[in-house]
């Protein structure tokens, strides 16, 4: 048994593949380096094979006269292969395109050593032919604010979210069109050797929509399409809502007061004022109320002085020769009592009390503006424009 133990142990000491801890971890680590390494070379080799095929697509369009994608597809190809081949026709579809100031920079920056010697003179021509057209041009850069759907036309070329190009000194004529905007058309003064940038912000299509609460708008929640419309405090003192800038076609108008709801969709026009006036949900505070309330005051001030003065003249002492002054004095105070009477009731009628009836109409006003009039009592269930009730 002793003599076996001492050949195992013999055995394993001259053993070559013998590993102590340290030396397993370091062929472990030497392992995964080799592994990742040539995981590294295979994703090299296929993004260099990716860009390989877009240089050859783009290189293709540009040579169609498809400059537009052929610029995309050489920007995607540089952008995972940045080889001086890339970069120069890059620079080549700029340069075709007028976009001189960024043709030159790619051009400076395809002109290194690795870029294969038959390019060399096609490379120092196309910088001369670039340098030269700058000097003889300007550049024009428009800049449109929203870009997204923007559509911009100089002088008959189109291009999309904005412009730059290099032209010969003069005047262009820019317009910018875009769905659900305002077209726009400026004129540009080109100067040579001058940038000329023009930047352009689009203006939604639409009207204006004021609402109006006769009694006035404390109170009173007002909602456009379903949004809550902020009015100032100063501006709630009075029956009229400032104009809000809205889009063309219909929205949704809400006046709401406690239980009072009335609902309807109003159709703006392009630069016309829909006018929504909704009565029977008057928060109090407006010009008309504070004069009716007024009018009720005065009215009631009025027939109690004409009712004092008819009482005192009942109960003084008819002589027969007061009579006729007396009987004068009767018919005085009666019709201060009635005109105060009447001022008050007519005040209440005409400038407090709301609406018992439930009316909607649609009426146009002198200015061309959609005046929608709605009108309701509390408990009447409320109404759109075309009479059918509404939840």
């Amino acid at each position: 048994m002793a003599t076996i133990r001492t050949t195992l142990d013999q055995t394993r000491a001259a053993s070559p593949l013998r590993l102590d801890g340290a030396a397993w971890v370091w062929a472990v680590a030497l392992a995964v380096a080799v592994a990742s390494v040539g995981h590294a070379t295979v994703a090299l080799a296929q993004t260099e094979t990716r860009a390989n095929a877009l240089y050859k697509d783009a290189k293709e369009k540009f040579e169609a006269g498809d400059l537009t994608k052929a610029l995309e597809q050489a920007q995607e190809a540089e952008r995972l292969f940045a080889h001086p081949s890339i970069v120069f026709l890059r620079g080549r579809i700029l340069h075709r395109l007028s976009r001189l100031r960024e043709a030159d920079d790619a051009l400076k920056l395809a002109d290194s050593p690795q870029l294969p010697k038959p390019l060399a003179k096609p490379l120092a021509d196309e910088r001369a032919q670039v340098a030269d057209e700058m000097k003889r041009s300007s550049e024009l850069k428009v800049t449109v604010q929203p870009a997204a759907s923007a559509v911009v036309s100089v002088e008959g070329e189109t291009s999309q979210g904005g412009y730059i190009k290099w032209l010969p000194p003069g005047k262009r004529r820019i317009e910018v069109a875009a769905p659900g905007y305002r077209p726009v058309v400026r004129v540009a003064e080109m100067n040579l050797g001058a940038p000329t940038e023009v930047r352009i912000t689009l203006v939604p299509m639409g009207g204006s929509l004021v609402v109006v609460v006769p009694g006035g708008l404390l109170g009173v929640e007002v909602q456009v399409d379903g949004g809550t419309i902020d009015i100032a405090d100063g501006a709630r003192a009075g029956d009229r809502s400032p104009a809000l800038a809205v889009s063309v076609g219909g929205h949704e108008v809400v006046c709401s007061r406690g239980p009072k709801r009335f609902q309807a969709t109003v159709k703006v026009e392009m630069d016309a004022t829909a006018e929504v006036v909704c009565e029977g949900v008057a928060g109090g505070g407006g010009p008309g109320r504070a004069l009716g309330w007024g009018g009720v005051a005065v009215g009631t001030g009025i027939f109690g002085y004409g009712a004092y003065g008819l009482g005192s003249y009942l109960l003084v002492d008819l002589q027969s020769e007061r009579k006729v002054k007396a009987s004068n004095k009767h018919w005085l105070g009666a019709s201060y009592a009635t005109i105060g009477l009447a001022t008050a009731i007519a005040s209440y009628l005409f400038f407090v009390r709301e609406p018992a009836a439930a009316t909607a109409a649609v009426r146009p006003g002198q200015d061309g503006a959609v005046h929608l009039r709605l009108s309701a009592a509390a408990d009447a269930p409320t109404h759109a424009p075309d009479g059918q009730p509404t939840e």
